[in-house]
C-alpha cells in the first residue's frame, strides 16, 4: 500500500512487513519450505504432481529417470502425452478416482516406457488447498 500524496509506503504499513519478514512464523516456514524440497529433490521414488487437467505440474529429478523425460519436457504434459494409450488411459482413470473420491489409493499396472516393460506400484493422493478442495493429483511411483 502507498500513499497517494507521496507515492511512499506508510510508516505502519512498512512496520508490518518488517515484523512479519522477520517473525519466527515466517522462518519456520521457509526452514519447513527448505526441507521439503529438499526431500522432494532427493527421494529416490519417481514423485509427481498433476492438475485436474492431467497436465505435469512438478516431478522430480527420480521421476525424469523413471519417464526418460527432463523436468522441462514433462510440465505442461499429459500422462497421454508420455506412456503407451493403455496405461495412459489407466492413469487418468486412477485420476480421475482420486478427485472423485479424494482418497489415497494404490495401484499397480504394466507400462512400456521408452521400449522397456514395467510394472509400475503407485500411490495417488489428492492435493488439497488450503480450503480442503482438491486441486491437484499426486502421485508416487516405483518400478517392480
Amino acid at each position: 500500500m502507498t500513499s497517494q500524496a507521496s507515492g511512499r509506503e506508510p510508516r505502519l504499513t512498512k512496520a508490518l512487513r518488517q515484523i512479519v519478514s522477520s517473525s519466527p512464523a515466517v522462518e519456520e516456514l521457509k526452514e519447513s519450505s527448505s526441507l521439503l524440497v529438499e526431500l522432494f529433490d532427493h527421494c529416490p521414488l519417481a514423485i509427481s504432481i498433476k492438475d485436474l487437467d492431467g497436465r505435469y505440474i512438478m516431478v522430480n529429478p527420480s521421476a525424469e529417470k523413471f519417464f526418460g523425460l527432463k523436468a522441462s519436457e514433462a510440465l505442461g504434459k499429459s500422462v497421454a502425452d508420455i506412456l503407451d494409450v493403455q496405461a495412459a488411459s489407466e492413469v487418468a482413470r486412477q485420476d480421475d478416482q482420486v478427485i472423485r473420491i479424494g482418497d489415497v489409493f494404490s495401484y499397480e499396472y504394466n507400462v512400456e516406457i521408452n521400449g522397456q516393460k514395467k510394472r509400475i506400484a503407485s500411490t495417488r493422493f489428492p492435493v488439497r488447498n488450503r480450503k480442503g478442495t482438491v486441486v491437484a493429483v499426486g502421485s508416487i511411483n516405483t518400478d517392480l
